[in-house]
Formats: C-alpha cells, structure tokens, sequence
C-alpha cells in the first residue's frame, strides 16, 4: 500500500505479521524533477526533524513502524541525519569483559578481543561495552527508529521471495517457510545463555512485534530487549514460546503465529500431541518431518492401531470435535454426523475406506485426504494406513522395514 500518498516508500504486511517496505522510484524519476515533492518543515530533504513525534504509545506496532518511515527514519534522502540507514550501518567494536562473545557475525570472538558488528545487531548483546569502554545496552529513540527501518527493508518492490510483492502476495504457509524453515522455537529466552532455549535472533524484535499487534498491545516500537507489548499493562516486556501455549490449539490469528513461532513447544513435529491443526495452511512449518525431533517422536510408537474405543482415538475425536465449531455449518455438520461417529463405532477400519455418499472417497490417512483441515490419522492407524509399504507423516518409525516414502 501506498501511505496516504506518500511517494518516497511502499509497505505491506506478510502473513507473519511483520511489516516490509521498499523505496519507490520516486528518488530516480522525481516529478518535474523536483527532488522535493515533499516538504518536511523547512521544505529540505534534509531534515525531517521538526516533525519527529518520539512517543509512539497508542500505535500499534505497524503502524508505528510506518509512522517510522513517514518521519523519514530509513529514508536514503535522509543519508546525513542521525539515526539513518548511514548510521545504523556503521560497524561497531565492541568486547565483552572475561566472557566469551556471543558472536554469529564475527571471527574472533574470545574475553577481551575486540569484535565488530554493525550498529544495529549490536543491540542484541546484553553486557557489552564498546572498545572504549562504554555501555552498549540502550539506544536513543533515534537509532532504535532507524534500526528498525533498516530491519525490514525489501531491495525490490517487484522480483523474487524477499521483494514487496511477493511479500504482499504470500500465503500463511510460504510466509512459515521463510522466517521458521527449521520448524524451532523462534522465542528464546533473551539472556545469552549457552544453553539451546538462550537463541537470540537477530528479527526476534520483530515476531514480538508481530505478537504485540494480534494480542493488542499499543506501545508502538519496543526495545530489542523488551519488545514485546502487553496488552494489559502496555509496557514492553519479554515474550517467550512458553507464554504462547495456551493458543497452540486454537483456529485464531493467535494460535497461527504460536504455531509459526513456537512449532516445537505447540507440537508440529509431534504426531502424538494433541494438536490436531498440523497443516501448513494453520501455521506449522512444512518440513517439519525432516528434523531429529520428529524422529524421536515417531520412533517411540508401535506399529499396531488404535483398538476400537481407545483413549487415543477418543482425544482426537474430541479435538477435532471442538475444533469444528469454527468452521462452516456445512463442514462442521459432515464431522459430526459422518466421521466422528465412524472412528467411535468402527476404528481404524473407517480411516481409509471412508466416504460421503457413493461419490465422495476420502483418505484420512494423509494430509489434505479429507474435506477437513485435519492431521492424519497415521499415528494412530499405521496398519490400516498401509504404513508398512509407504511411509507418509505420522508414521512409527518401526512400520519401515519394507516402506517407501511418501508424502
């Protein structure tokens, strides 16, 4: 979208949440050539200070981030302000005393040898201090403005998977694919810890964000170290995949971007968790399948089906069950009235057999085999599944001896 008129940028929103924008090409064909077709105070390109507003409570987090770009944050005609793309790319040295830097950026990285990261990947250290010895903790509102900016700039409004259009155009799945292909945690604890569940990354500022905007938090721009917005209390705080559990099992807005950003903890790459929105079209990532944990999970199972009546059997149900009272009338009521009761009265043999009438043949043994937005039955139904010949998700791993995969 254009904002309201502006000429200098162009933004959208992917289906993260997370807001992109890309310089028009205003800056290399001006209009009668006039390179100041908009004024900022004195009527210059180059200061767009007499209209910097520096609070941003009441905005959302995208809407501050636009409100960013209009106060010219970002912006190349504003190369020589503080707080630019200029300044935020600047490399900083920085040591960290008797510890060992945390440095994905860097080479060197040990006690007290000077490490160089830029200006805006600096803010995600906790306990740093410069080469001369200064704190590198907190940012004026200016450098945290343009970080932020210069975070989610696109190089192209047209072009390939990281231009604004494709951005604009992507879908919840290809969206997961990008930001969480190794279908992990993306919400670590921001402490630098060594261990696994420590990871900081470099865009967690901007899932929390993310976050901020669906749950209705209005503090606009958060902290790198804080960036998350309570909605109750309005203050900007930390988020982590343990605070999202409660949404895992949800068909909301919410419950897509905990199973986006949290798939382990929300159970994506478990086929016996209780999760039964597994589909990419719901938040988890696709290639879940193809990582240890997955494996473990499907390596504990015995290759043998659910009898009738099973516990199991009876939780997935209900699941769905509950589930189905967000979708359409129509759908719902084929769950309800066919399915649901089949997998009750008769088991595993109505998984792969099933139908509606004489000419709607179903599968529920693979994704996508059903008019439902559900995960397969596989795990609890390997035999009637035919796991033993064909692997597809959700199979125990003890059902392989002469399978091929499948997906």
């Amino acid at each position: 979208a254009l904002c309201a008129g502006e000429l200098e940028f162009v933004y959208t929103v992917g289906k993260t949440g997370v807001p992109a924008w890309s310089e028009s090409s205003v800056f290399e064909n001006p209009v009668n050539g006039n390179n100041n077709a908009k004024s900022y105070g004195s009527g210059s390109w180059n200061s767009a200070d007499p209209i910097i507003e520096k609070d941003k409570d009441g905005l959302t987090f995208v809407m501050a981030v636009v409100d960013n770009l209009i106060n010219g944050y970002g912006i190349s005609k504003f190369g020589s302000k503080e707080g630019s793309n200029e300044t935020c790319g600047e490399p900083v040295y920085f040591r960290k005393e008797n510890q060992t830097v945390p440095a994905p950026y860097c080479d060197v990285s040990q006690g007290n040898t000077p490490c160089q990261v830029t200006f805006c990947e600096a803010q995600y250290y906790i306990g740093l201090i410069d080469i001369n010895g200064n704190n590198i903790v907190t940012y004026p509102d200016e450098d945290l403005f343009c970080c932020i900016s210069a975070q989610i700039i696109t190089p192209n409004i047209i072009g390939g998977k990281f231009s604004l259009n494709f951005i604009n155009s992507e879908t919840t799945s290809s969206s997961t694919d990008v930001w969480n292909a190794g279908c992990i945690d993306l919400l670590g604890r921001v402490d630098n810890s060594d261990d696994e569940d420590g990871i900081i990354f470099s865009f967690y500022n901007l899932l929390a964000g993310a976050l901020s905007d669906v749950f209705g938090g209005e503090c606009g721009i958060c902290p790198s170290l804080s960036p998350y917005c309570d909605p109750v209390s309005n203050k900007c705080t930390n988020i982590t995949c343990s605070d999202l559990t409660d949404y895992c099992y949800e068909d909301s807005t919410e419950g897509v971007r905990a199973r986006q950003f949290c798939p382990v903890t929300c159970g994506c790459n478990n086929p016996s968790d209780q999760l039964v929105l597994t589909s990419s079209a719901y938040g988890c990532p696709q290639n879940c399948a193809d990582f240890a944990p997955y494996d473990n999970s499907v390596s504990t199972q015995e290759c043998v089906d659910e009898v009738i009546g099973s516990n199991r059997t009876a939780d997935y149900v209900n699941e769905v069950t509950r589930i189905s009272s967000t979708w359409p009338a129509f759908w719902q009521a084929q769950w309800l009235n066919s399915l649901a009761p089949y997998l009750i009265a008769y088991g595993c043999s109505a998984v792969s057999s099933f139908k509606i009438g004489e000419s709607l043949p179903m599968d529920a043994c693979v994704e996508g085999g059903t008019m439902w937005p559900i995960k397969p039955m596989s795990h609890l139904c390997p035999v009637a599944c035919g796991c033993s010949s064909k692997m597809i998700w959700g199979c125990p791993s003890s059902c392989s001896v002469n399978a091929t995969t499948t997906t």
